[in-house]
């Protein structure tokens, strides 16, 4: 169970570091007449998904995500991005993913954790 756990943590996070702010700044290096600039932030919708690694000693692992937040670099918690529980079978899930809803997140920020 803790396995899935850190799988659908490690999903998660990397999901979501992908939609980092990936745009290109200047340095005041670059050029020390300019200041940096500063990425907007925006609204992005994020996949939310589960998934399990493979398992040949159990013939379920059921589960029941009833919430699910991220924490970012400053402490702060996102509200509950699961509009409704979802319950599975993990075993169901073996090296696939499966798609829950998707999460509208703030482009930029960086999420360091997930409970």
């Amino acid at each position: 169970m803790k396995q899935g756990k850190y799988v659908l943590a490690t999903s998660l996070l990397a999901a979501l570091s992908a939609c980092g702010g990936g745009g290109g700044s200047t340095t005041a290096t670059d050029n020390p007449q300019t200041p940096p600039s500063a990425a907007t932030a925006a609204p992005v919708s994020v996949p939310i998904v589960v998934s399990d690694a493979s398992s040949e000693n159990w013939a379920a692992i059921n589960i029941t995500l009833v919430s699910l937040t991220l924490t970012d670099t400053n402490g702060k918690q996102t509200a509950n991005l699961l509009s409704t529980p979802w319950s599975g079978n993990l075993e169901q899930l073996d090296n696939i993913a499966s798609s829950l809803q998707a999460a509208t997140l703030v482009s930029g920020s960086t999420y360091t954790g997930a409970t």
